[in-house]
């Protein structure tokens, strides 16, 4: 999943993004990745389970957590997706915890 293209389709912003919008964009990712087929369709329609603000190599980054019950691989059932304070992706990644 790592540096996926997936483009948001919620806008460009110039500045920082609050809350609702880095929500948005990070749900508007997932839902495309799982249109695009990086991801299985049950991930079609799962929505944000929290969001805030973390440190990833050294920048203070916007973390979007998600968790999709439908998905059969435990392992896979957890995702994080990473944006930056601008709203930007980074990366896409399934949560070991």
């Amino acid at each position: 999943l790592g540096a996926h293209n997936a483009n948001a389709g919620a806008g460009h912003y110039h500045g920082p993004v609050n809350e609702h919008q880095a929500s948005k964009i990070a749900e508007s990712i997932v839902h495309n990745m799982a249109r695009q087929g990086s991801l299985p369709t049950s991930w079609g329609q799962t929505p944000i389970g929290s969001l805030g603000k973390t440190s990833l190599d050294g920048n203070t980054v916007w973390q979007a957590r998600f968790s999709n019950a439908e998905e059969t691989n435990a392992e896979k059932r957890k995702m994080n997706v990473y944006l930056s304070l601008t709203g930007g992706f980074i990366k896409a990644e399934y949560a070991t915890k």
